[in-house]
């Protein structure tokens, strides 16, 4: 594929950040490609000619984002609408949502260079609520939004209305609704289900919940979702992808539902999403 234009996005509090944008600066331009640098990657690899994020995505065939999942999930919400295919080179941890390793850099190469790649479209979640101070936001994420108590240990409720029809009160330390991607990220870990990260889906899971029968809930992602506090007397907050949170006013209504757009995640051809899981859940694949 030619005129292939690479953006190269790192997040400089990486160990290996600076050492990995030279070499894949090197690497790319080596093989042909044309590559723009996101002006803090530059500066923390002692390069010029960095660029604002958005000019470099303007230009960009694909941006290349050096750090684990919460830098793509950053470089998303940055970006918003105007978000180009992220591959991601994973120098975090689990990296569900990374495209390749700091070990596989001369493949990773080659394969944006030519083209040798699929198109993963995620759906993301908006949440439309107001904060404490009565102020009006809307905004968007790719793996979850999550309503949790604020400094005191107090339980809290909420009532949850999908499409206009009551669906439960859960009591708890609050709930997660996440998109199929942010199925593997805190909905995981509060116990919800693995789902197929294209599947047309929100899942809603309880956070340490009173009651054992309250589990997670999958809906269509066409459905409208709101969510009222139920007596709240306390702090609620709201976190989007696990940004920093929203204090909630206590008598409004977070209103859920599909964004407008999609992020496109790079992912190569050899790889699968059941190849993912069974990598990083550390899956045996055998019977007992």
């Amino acid at each position: 594929m030619d005129n292939q234009v690479i953006g190269l996005v790192a997040n400089p509090t990486k160990a290996t950040a600076a050492d990995l944008t030279m070499q894949l600066a090197a690497q790319f331009r080596d093989a042909g490609g044309r590559l723009l640098m996101e002006e803090a990657t530059a500066t923390a690899a002692g390069l010029s000619g960095g660029l604002p994020l958005a000019a470099v995505a303007a230009e960009a065939t694909v941006l290349v984002v050096l750090g684990g999942d919460g830098t793509i999930l950053h470089t998303a919400r940055q970006l918003g609408a105007a978000v180009k295919p992220l591959a991601a080179v994973n120098v975090g941890r689990l990296g569900f949502l990374t495209t390749a390793t700091a070990a596989e850099t001369d493949s990773f190469v080659q394969a944006l260079i030519h083209g040798r790649y699929r198109i993963s479209a995620r759906q993301t979640i908006e949440a439309v609520f107001t904060d404490a101070e009565g102020r009006r936001h809307c905004q968007t994420g790719l793996n979850e939004a999550v309503i949790s108590r604020g400094a005191a240990a107090r339980t809290i409720r909420l009532d949850a209305v999908v499409d206009g029809v009551f669906v439960n009160r859960w009591s708890g330390d609050g709930l997660i609704v996440s998109s199929p991607t942010g199925s593997t990220a805190y909905c995981l870990s509060a116990g919800g289900p693995i789902i197929h990260p294209e599947a047309g889906v929100f899942c809603l899971t309880p956070i340490c919940p009173h009651a054992i029968a309250n589990r997670s809930v999958v809906i269509s992602d066409s459905a409208v979702i709101e969510l009222t506090a139920s007596g709240a007397s306390e702090e609620l907050l709201l976190s989007i992808d696990g940004g920093a949170p929203w204090p909630l006013d206590l008598n409004g209504t977070v209103l859920l539902r599909r964004g407008a757009w999609t992020v496109p995640l790079v992912a190569l051809p050899e790889t699968t999403f059941y190849g993912v899981l069974r990598h990083k859940l550390q899956w045996n694949g055998g019977g007992v």
